[in-house]
């Protein structure tokens, strides 16, 4: 197909591929979230337990440009965090997600109350976010 476009320029190919989203913060401004809890210094926005009610697994809506201002309930500074991905809302229930990877997931801004994530990809997906504190390791038997 490019060997027959020759000249037309960018405009005619991006109009051929998937539409750009636009992920400035104008069009994006962080939405709070204060849900999730803490246990043993570690902060999940939802759990891994598929015996608790579905509204605790549902993983945060995450399209293209979404921004979250998390506060992590840890009352410091997180030492680390760790940012999963699926295609489905209720990620860990169906067993598809993942570590997120290259712009999927950016961290804007961390302190002692939240921590600023941005979806810098086009991609919608439904996040699950993890951190720690000074004395929490990453909690073992996580997902690969």
């Amino acid at each position: 197909m490019a060997l027959t476009l020759p000249g037309l320029g960018c405009n005619v190919l991006s109009k051929l591929g998937p539409g750009n989203c636009d992920r400035s913060i104008d069009a994006n401004p962080a939405i709070g979230y204060s849900e999730g809890s803490v246990e043993a210094g570690v902060y999940m926005s939802a759990t891994w337990d598929l015996d608790a009610p579905k509204r605790d697994q549902e993983l945060l809506f995450f399209p293209g440009g979404m921004r979250y201002e998390i506060q992590h309930k840890l009352g410091e500074m997180p030492r680390w965090w760790l940012a999963y991905l699926s295609f489905d809302r209720y990620g860990a229930d169906t067993e598809s997600i993942a570590i997120a990877a290259g712009n999927q997931v950016e961290v804007k801004d961390v302190n002692d109350r939240t921590i600023t994530l941005v979806n810098a990809s086009c991609s919608d997906y439904w996040l699950l976010l993890v951190v720690g504190g000074v004395d929490a390791d990453p909690p073992e038997g996580l997902p690969d």
